[in-house]
């Protein structure tokens, strides 16, 4: 869970100070997957402030979840807020026929995957 703290930590800054970063990953990660469609870059920060400070509180939660893997509470907030960005991605692929959105649901649900495997092997 330590390693997801780190991971969630870092790309919550990379929200915040480089919000475009992310989009122009994504969109260049699809050129080379010979997507014909690109996510626009935003330039209203109010989404920026809600995925910044969503990034914070899982890095939190995991960090939390690492020190006592018995504090479920922790670990299962992580795996609701994974499992509910990966459907959000898929409605967002579905909503714009974009199929982007589909790197997303498709990043999260794996980390949604490797966190549960692992939550279930160590469940007291």
């Amino acid at each position: 869970m330590y390693f997801w703290a780190i991971c969630f930590l870092i790309v919550g800054i990379i929200f915040i100070i480089a919000p475009h970063a992310v989009l122009l990953l994504i969109n260049q990660y699809g050129s080379l997957l010979h997507f014909t469609e690109r996510i626009p870059l935003n330039v209203e920060y109010f989404w920026l402030a809600l995925a910044g400070s969503m990034m914070m509180v899982i890095s939190y939660l995991s960090y939390k979840g690492g020190q006592d893997p018995s504090n479920h509470v922790a670990i299962r907030a992580v795996l609701i807020c994974k499992l509910a960005s990966s459907l959000f991605f898929l409605i967002g692929a579905v909503r714009t026929h974009n199929e982007l959105y589909l790197i997303g649901t498709a990043v999260d649900f794996m980390i949604f995957t490797v966190i549960f495997f692992f939550y279930n092997g160590i469940k007291v």
